[in-house]
């Protein structure tokens, strides 16, 4: 597993299985033990408070999720709050 072009463990093999381990069973971030949240407009699960994806992108340029992710899912979060606020000021 990588975040940001780096592995999250020091040992690429065992401990890449025990993040995928607690991200799929426990619902829980490798690096901060939080609570992950998943994003249904990138298909992909993240980590609020360490503000990175737990999810690495997909091969094909075209994906509709993939390719149009930002690098930090507070980048996501603030372009999801804004489009929800241009979407009230248009209906007035």
């Amino acid at each position: 597993m990588y975040i940001d072009n780096r592995f999250i463990f020091n040992n690429p093999v065992t401990d890449e299985k025990q993040a995928a381990r607690m991200v799929q069973r426990e619902g829980k971030c490798p690096f901060c033990g939080s609570r992950i949240k998943y994003s249904d407009n990138y298909d992909a699960k993240y980590c609020h408070f360490c503000d990175v994806w737990l999810e690495s992108v997909c091969s094909d340029p075209n994906c509709e999720f993939c390719s149009q992710r930002p690098m930090r899912p507070q980048i996501a979060i603030h372009r999801e709050e804004r489009r929800k606020r241009l979407k009230l000021y248009t209906r007035e």
